[in-house]
């Protein structure tokens, strides 16, 4: 059994009405098992003025997660908000932790993190936080490492957000510490019930502004068309003097013209060199003649599919709670930036479990395949959720 807990609050600068709040919220005294552990999403001001600090020193338990915006609970949905969430079990066994700084030897420390957390268990289940790095596709090496490690178990997760109107410093959390350069691991031991879904955007549906990729490495797409990558941007208006945020908005379809399916990109930013970096890199090298081409990301679409999983959700039998993740680039598409999250909530006012729904910068979830096995995904512009399961 995992019983599910959840408070949240708004308050940023009275530290002690904060804490208090989410406390009275809680119940702890009479609502924990044996094991227990707090899930932590909230907006970077909470750690500025705080309450995430103090928060964590009055729970008896750890405490994981990320900065992000744009949240909806049952009570409400707001961009910016603190929301806890409490998993607890007689039965499950949960163990949190960070890793070392992700800034050398990437691999090796993601590794040991999962490693030390194992202690030579089997978990049934990972959820992973990803620091935002600038330069480094550190959340799909994450993936890839932990498929590694630990094989045919499945990840869950999102990258830590903060953009308001530029990626300032998003962090990860674990036990009031706030870090800007650490992966954050949850790992489940025992019997969890539990079921995925995800939306991406369509990549069928481009608007044909394509280009021929002349030179690509790792998470770096060099030259389009024999130019700078950037100038493509420049091209189609959504790079003007430095500024990138409109790019955002708009998924990127890489088509290998392979055979297979084609694969959704994003510009994280442009280098110096006029290259544009990705979360996700080229495992095998870009086939050449590959191309890029933009898709549509329109309000109406971002809504419909929000609609459809919500529609998932609710036909699910046996709901304790859901975790929502839509990637961030979907709300900047419209003027009121809890659009989503409003219409989410709307969806979803009959559905009788708790659930959290947040923006994420980047998706971690898996799929089912045709035999009905479940494969680990990075995702970007997409919608995904985690329901535990009674």
């Amino acid at each position: 059994m995992l019983r599910i807990l959840t408070a949240y609050t708004r308050e940023i600068d009275d530290v002690d009405a904060a804490v208090s709040g989410i406390l009275g919220q809680l119940d702890l005294e009479q609502g924990l098992l044996k094991n227990s552990v707090g899930l932590l999403f909230n907006y970077l001001d909470f750690i500025d003025s705080g309450v995430v600090e103090a928060l964590c020193g009055r729970l008896p338990f750890d405490v994981i997660g990320c900065t992000s915006q744009n949240f909806a609970v049952p009570e409400a949905a707001e961009e910016i908000m603190l929301s806890l969430t409490v998993l607890t079990s007689d039965k499950i066994v949960f163990s949190a932790g960070v890793s070392e700084p992700l800034d050398r030897d990437e691999e090796e420390r993601i590794e040991a993190l999962y490693r030390r957390l194992a202690s030579g268990r089997d978990p049934s289940l990972i959820f992973l936080f990803v620091p935002t790095l600038k330069f480094s596709p550190v959340g799909d090496m994450a993936r890839k490492v932990l498929d590694r490690a630990a094989p045919g178990i499945p990840q869950f997760g999102s990258g830590a957000l903060d953009v308001p109107n530029k990626i300032r410093t998003p962090m990860t959390i674990y036990n009031g510490g706030a870090y800007q350069d650490r992966l954050a691991l949850l790992l489940f031991f025992g019997e969890v019930n539990f079921k995925f879904f995800s939306i991406t955007f369509p990549g069928q549906k481009t608007i044909g502004l394509s280009a021929r990729i002349t030179a690509a490495k790792g998470n770096r797409i060099i030259s389009l068309d024999n130019r700078p990558a950037v100038e493509y941007l420049e091209k189609i208006g959504l790079y003007d003097k430095g500024n990138i945020n409109m790019a955002y908005a708009f998924p990127v379809i890489v088509d290998f013209h392979d055979g297979s399916e084609p694969k959704t990109w994003n510009i994280l930013n442009v280098n110096d060199d006029g290259s544009l970096n990705s979360f996700f890199d080229f495992e095998d090298g870009v086939p050449e003649g590959s191309t890029i081409s933009l898709t549509t990301a329109t309000g109406e679409l971002v809504l419909e599919t929000a609609s459809r999983l919500a529609e998932m959700i609710k036909k699910e039998p046996g709901s304790g709670g859901v975790f929502i993740f839509s990637c961030f680039s979907r709300s900047v598409i419209f003027l009121d930036s809890r659009a989503e999250i409003n219409h989410m909530r709307e969806e979803l006012k009959d559905f009788t479990a708790p659930y959290l729904m947040m923006s994420a910068a980047g998706e971690y979830c898996p799929y089912y395949s045709g035999g009905g096995q479940m494969v680990n995904r990075s995702l970007v512009h997409s919608i995904i959720a985690c329901i535990f399961k009674e």
